[in-house]
């Protein structure tokens, strides 16, 4: 009996041992790599939270795994009034942004937000005073836009707030006097009243029989509706036509299915080869009913975009030339791409295969000028071209002189959003005061 007693004051000694020893280190800070880390108070955690940043990069990165364990949250004021960051990446293990964790980062231009976050604290980002670009996936699980979290944000001109968001707080976007173009989901079914003070420009944009389109008319908000909210569907398959080496058969893949089809034979009237033409293109039955920032009646208006070009895989005789005697009839496939028709021989060949890649380029109207606001130069000036604008300001894209040109609705020497949102009031059949629509001279 009292061995046993001995054994259990042992056990009970090193336990409080262990507990105590992890005491020391729990809830404490660390450095690593100029990123101000803490060890959470939790026995069982293998995660860490960012405390701050004390180094003098002005783009940084939140750290995804240190030492084996991940970072999941950024504390309350972690970057409280740091002056030095411009562009910040929150990496994708981090669940939760803090309350006033951006909080006066007065230089702060750029914060790109991965999907792993679910929540932000009241006045994540109040007072960050040059913030433009608010990077949210539509695949974010962000749930409510806090009380404050976008206030004095003066240089913000555009957001979207992802759908799946449910609710906007008090003062969230209050004072952010740029703002003049938000789309809001229609998962949102609360906005506090004052959500939007101060946003004197501001249009929303949104579908029709929502919250947000209730809220704007009783408060005389501009709204553009999209018309008809639509569930999402599956991006459209991307057809590719592939001619096998040896050039006797064509395969037709797509993402779901994948199929073959024998060439002519030889001597047979190369008219009669099969071409890619011949089979349908899955992408030209699909409706693309995602969200684009600007203005429709209707989800209908949001044409696919058509298939620039064709990957081709010939093979190329080094040997052949043009005084080639070879009688052997060749019989050709004619793969037709958008403007240019690629014949190959379907002759098996046993030397070493070239592949090119035969690329359509768009080409330029003939009027180069062209029309003011009709930016891709498709002859019309349509909710396509604010995209354009809005895919170059992301540096998505970039423009020829001539499309600067034509881009530049509002006559100021600059492409920025400001001209998409002239060109989304045109089609919204809004004044802008600008001679959207004309043909430049």
């Amino acid at each position: 009996m009292r061995n046993r007693k001995l054994i259990a004051i042992s056990i009970t000694t090193l336990v409080l041992f262990l507990v105590s020893a992890f005491s020391v280190y729990a809830g404490v800070s660390f450095y690593y790599d100029d990123w101000d880390l803490e060890i959470p108070s939790s026995a069982n955690s293998k995660e860490y939270y960012v405390n701050g940043y004390d180094g003098d990069k002005t783009s940084v990165t939140v750290p995804s795994v240190v030492f084996d364990r991940t970072v999941t949250k950024i504390n309350d004021h972690a970057f409280l009034n740091n002056a030095r960051i411009e562009e910040c990446v929150i990496s994708d293990t981090v669940k939760v942004v803090g309350e006033s964790a951006f909080y006066g980062c007065t230089s702060l231009k750029k914060i790109s937000i991965s999907d792993s976050v679910e929540s932000f604290g009241k006045n994540a980002f109040y007072g960050c005073s040059a913030l433009q670009i608010v990077q949210l996936s539509k695949n974010s699980r962000i749930k409510s836009i806090p009380d404050s979290c976008f206030n004095k944000c003066g240089k913000l001109e555009s957001f979207t707030i992802p759908q799946g968001v449910e609710s906007i707080g008090n003062f969230a976007f209050m004072n952010c006097s740029e703002l003049n173009s938000l789309i809001i989901p229609p998962s949102v079914e609360a906005i506090a009243s004052n959500a939007f003070s101060g946003c004197k420009n501001l249009t929303i944009y949104g579908w029709d029989d929502t919250y947000a389109q209730q809220y704007a008319k009783d408060r005389n908000i501009n709204f553009v509706s999209y018309g008809e909210y639509v569930e999402p569907t599956d991006p459209p398959v991307t057809t590719e036509a592939i001619v096998t080496e040896t050039l006797t058969e064509i395969t037709v893949t797509t993402e779901t299915s994948s199929t073959t089809v024998s060439l002519p034979a030889d001597n047979t009237d190369p008219s009669e080869s099969t071409t890619a033409d011949d089979f349908t293109d899955p992408a030209e039955t699909t409706v693309n009913t995602e969200p684009t920032q600007g203005t429709s009646t209707t989800v209908s208006d949001f044409d696919t975009e058509p298939v620039e070009s064709v990957p081709i895989t010939t093979v190329v005789d080094p040997s052949e030339t043009a005084a080639n005697t070879d009688t052997t009839p060749n019989t050709t496939a004619s793969v037709a791409t958008d403007n240019t028709d690629v014949t190959v021989a379907s002759k098996p060949v046993d030397f070493e295969p070239v592949t090119t890649d035969v690329t359509t380029q768009p080409t330029e109207p003939a009027d180069s000028k062209g029309i003011l606001g009709d930016v891709n130069g498709d002859g019309k000036v349509n909710i396509k071209d604010a995209t354009q604008i809005q895919k170059a300001v992301a540096k998505i894209i970039d423009f020829t002189d001539a499309e600067k040109l034509r881009a530049d609705v509002n006559a100021d020497g600059k492409n920025n959003i400001k001209d998409a949102t002239v060109i989304q009031k045109f089609v919204a059949k809004i004044e802008t005061g600008y001679p959207v629509g004309s043909k430049i001279v």
